[in-house]
């Protein structure tokens, strides 16, 4: 519900007019798209629906789908700091680069490069039984989840984290 609203406030002309928009936007529209895919599994598996552990491109899909989406937002925050960062500086050609083409064309490179980066969950996911009665659509054990541990504590946690605090203090 909070989405929805932070849209309909975003959308008007007057707020349109701010670089900083686009990147709050497409936040909202990500953690929309993250929040209400996972939900929705999650939600129709709890009613015998959880189409993950039947078909692996489902599984694959899901998979995916939750990697690049939890990644995407806390890297558009993170340019919507950086902007906030140039609109204050002092000198003209910082200040120069928090404009709506640059916006647009960072969210395109963010969710290009993120969604790339992501393709292994893809190759990665797997039905995985965990007794003779239940599965779990996961990552393989072994180098693929290792992997999927580290990167996601630096590039979900550390990374966002360390940047949003050197713009906000530059800020």
């Amino acid at each position: 519900l909070s989405s929805f609203i932070g849209l309909l406030v975003f959308f008007k002309a007057r707020l349109r007019k701010n670089s900083c928009i686009i990147f709050l936007i497409a936040y909202i529209i990500s953690n929309l798209i993250y929040v209400d895919f996972t939900i929705l599994t999650t939600a129709l598996a709890g009613y015998g629906f959880d189409w993950t552990h039947r078909s692996m491109a489902f599984c694959r899909l899901r998979m995916y789908i939750s990697f690049a989406f939890s990644t995407i937002p806390s890297y558009l925050l993170v340019m919507a700091s950086w902007d906030r960062m140039c609109i204050s500086s002092a000198n003209i050609r910082i200040r120069s680069m928090a404009n709506h083409r640059f916006s647009i064309l960072s969210v395109l490179v963010i969710c290009i490069f993120w969604s790339l980066f992501h393709i292994h969950a893809i190759f990665g996911a797997d039905i995985i039984p965990l007794s003779s009665t239940r599965v779990t659509c996961n990552t393989r054990p072994g180098t693929m989840t290792t992997f999927v541990t580290y990167y996601t504590l630096i590039f979900d946690g550390f990374v966002p984290l360390v940047l949003m605090i050197i713009f906000g203090t530059r800020t």
